[in-house]
């Protein structure tokens, strides 16, 4: 495994610990997490520096397709539910104003799944 796909296996594990459902791209070096409602998924990448997250809504032209959450470092399980709130509300400055409709797991999969080819991550 590579610096990245170990670093995120690290940070699923972590989503994982505070009850998340985690999918992984084929790479092993992204995914996006979700509840068991699946209306809401969170991206997630490695740097160096540490995990990134994103909120996810549907793309537009205006809006773009998401928006960085803050740095999150180091992880942990209340830092995770923090996030996947954060989620739920996309700001202003990242919607330009445009009503936007967050991005369901089904829609996700639609959108990116013949490039990322995610994979729910098993016990």
């Amino acid at each position: 495994m590579s610096y990245t796909q170990d670093e995120c296996k690290q940070i699923a594990d972590v989503i994982r610990a505070a009850g998340f459902i985690v999918y992984l791209s084929y790479t092993g070096e992204y995914g996006f997490f979700t509840d068991e409602k699946e209306e809401v998924t969170v991206s997630f990448g490695n740097l160096r520096s540490g995990p990134r997250f994103h909120g996810c809504y549907e793309p537009t032209k205006r809006a773009g397709s998401g928006w960085g959450i803050d740095d999150i470092y180091p992880l942990d399980v209340a830092k995770v539910k923090e996030v996947f709130k954060q989620a739920h509300y996309p700001p202003l400055w990242a919607t330009k104003g445009a009503k936007v409709k967050l991005l369901t797991v089904a829609r996700k999969l639609t959108i990116y799944d013949a490039a990322s080819s995610f994979r729910k991550v098993e016990g």
